[in-house]
């Protein structure tokens, strides 16, 4: 007679088919509980390596947010976070995203070292950028100057692969003179590259230095357009710039209707002035439509 773990199995795999590109969070929860047989040697024999191979498929599992149980096991089982990984630099680094977009800064950190020291170009990047937002429990009892050293030896690193976060970094700290002397030249040389490479930051603060018109002559229609690729890979700074730029008809024609669509948004994503601009157009806006 089947058994009733047996029954459990046959369950979880029917749901893992029927839901599969439907439900994530569904399809999440079914590998984890495949793994947690597999770990525990419920009905069939024990294997630690297929129970880290069903966490790791539940937690790369898509829009499951945090409560993925298949991550929140892999981080607290070193010996399964091993299974998994088994030393590749690649998976170290997807497990470092899914524990950043989690909020578990520690595991992350962890696991970008461990990519980064095998030259990840984009795991070198979050290290630096790690050291560089100090997103790290430890972080606090280092001084200030040790933490950028390392974020300028990361993002190094991650900039001589052509990493256009690391790029980001460099500009960033060029233009602020953190650890190297002040050179808006060189920042805007690095957000140069950085924006060439698709870092939405670099075409954000590119777009700005084109909107000032301090270091490059000001030009509000390349502005626009960085601003509007920054914008499209979810920056809500370029979000509100996108919508200044309509509200005013300044590097692109005139439209309030489609600045508010962009404050919503960053209003949305909690962009303090993208708040008071969407109330102030808001407000107005029946009385503009009909007056133009």
């Amino acid at each position: 007679m089947e058994s009733i773990l047996q029954k459990k199995m046959d369950l979880y795999r029917a749901q893992l088919e029927e839901r599969s590109g439907k439900n994530s969070n569904q399809t999440a929860l079914a590998l984890y509980k495949l793994g947690r047989i597999y770990e525990k040697g419920l009905g069939v024999q024990k294997s630690e390596l297929s129970a880290a191979d069903f966490f790791k498929q539940s937690a790369f599992a898509k829009n499951v947010g945090n409560r993925n149980k298949g991550l929140k096991k892999l981080e607290r089982n070193e010996n399964l976070e091993k299974l998994t990984t088994q030393g590749n630099a690649e998976l170290h680094y997807e497990l470092g995203l899914k524990s950043e977009e989690n909020g578990n800064w520690k595991f992350a950190f962890i696991q970008y070292q461990k990519a980064a020291v095998q030259g990840h170009p984009q795991a070198q990047a979050r290290l630096g950028k790690m050291y560089y937002l100090e997103k790290h429990p430890d972080f606090i009892n280092l001084n200030r100057l040790s933490l950028l050293t390392s974020a300028y030896e990361w993002a190094t690193k991650a900039a001589e692969q052509g990493d256009g976060l690391g790029y980001s970094i460099l500009a960033s700290m060029h233009e602020k003179g953190e650890t190297v002397e002040i050179n808006q030249e060189k920042a805007f040389t690095y957000y140069q590259k950085s924006a060439h490479a698709g870092d939405s930051n670099g075409q954000y603060s590119l777009g700005r230095m084109y909107q000032k018109g301090e270091v490059v002559a000001k030009d509000d229609q390349i502005a626009f357009e960085l601003f509007k690729k920054a914008a499209k890979q979810g920056h809500v700074d370029a979000m509100f710039y996108l919508g200044e730029c309509l509200s005013t008809g300044v590097g692109t024609p005139q439209s309030v209707e489609k600045a508010c669509v962009y404050y919503q948004v960053a209003a949305f994503k909690g962009h303090s002035e993208a708040k008071k601009q969407l109330w102030h157009f808001s407000s107005n806006l029946e009385e503009y439509v009909k007056n133009n």
